[in-house]
């Protein structure tokens, strides 16, 4: 690859990865709320109301989560980092 086109590909592939990155956080807390709010309520909330009320939650609720739901972001993002590390060898070699 031309090392003009190598700086470019690198930076959109770190570019997307970021905005990948920030959709998963924005995703796991919707999540979080959302598993929180059906423990202590009993019911689930919709997505958008739990959008709507932008609460947050405190490191002890966050404990109170399901630990699958955990384990399931923790995979997400080595999945995510291991692409990433994936096409930069790609693209290097």
């Amino acid at each position: 690859m031309i090392p003009e086109e190598q700086e470019a590909a690198n930076k959109v592939l770190k570019n997307h990865c970021k905005r990948l990155c920030n959709q998963q956080f924005y995703n796991q807390g919707n999540t979080a709320r959302s598993q929180y709010n059906t423990a202590v309520s009993g019911k689930p909330l919709p997505k958008h109301e739990i959008v709507k009320s932008r609460t947050t939650l405190t490191a002890e609720q966050y404990d109170e989560v399901s630990k699958l739901l955990m384990r399931f972001y923790v995979d997400a993002k080595l999945q995510l980092q291991s692409f990433v590390l994936h096409m930069t060898i790609g693209f290097s070699g």
